[in-house]
């Protein structure tokens, strides 16, 4: 799988476990080593990753479900480091919440050589 594909099949992957509320997968996007920071405060370590979302989903309005779609990915293997980064909307009903369109940081970072040979 190429670099590309690995970085936004990434991005997919945090979608999806977002909107599923499945917090494994969606931590699984983030490395071990992982930064996040966000309006609610920085998180270090797929832990406290994990953990940070899963306030977030016990934060959400009773019957709440939020809906990610990703556009617009953006990967630069210019170096021997590829990163990534998408476009993403989130809408969660109910209807009063207007979508929130956000540029996402990359999730993940692999190597270029890696991807062109594994």
């Amino acid at each position: 799988m190429s670099a590309r594909d690995e970085i936004e099949e990434t991005l997919y992957q945090y979608a999806e476990g977002f909107d599923d509320d499945d917090l494994d997968l969606l931590a699984s996007c983030f490395t071990e080593d992982a930064e996040v920071s966000s309006g609610a405060g920085e998180n270090r370590g797929r832990p406290a990753i994990h953990d940070a979302y899963q306030a977030r989903r016990d934060a959400r309005e009773a019957g709440e479900r939020v809906r990610h779609v990703v556009t617009n990915v953006r990967v630069d293997c210019s170096t021997a480091i590829a990163r990534g980064c998408a476009r993403t909307t989130r809408w969660s009903p109910p209807a009063h919440r207007a979508p929130v369109c956000a540029r996402a940081a990359p999730t993940r970072t692999t190597s270029c050589a890696a991807a062109a040979s594994g």
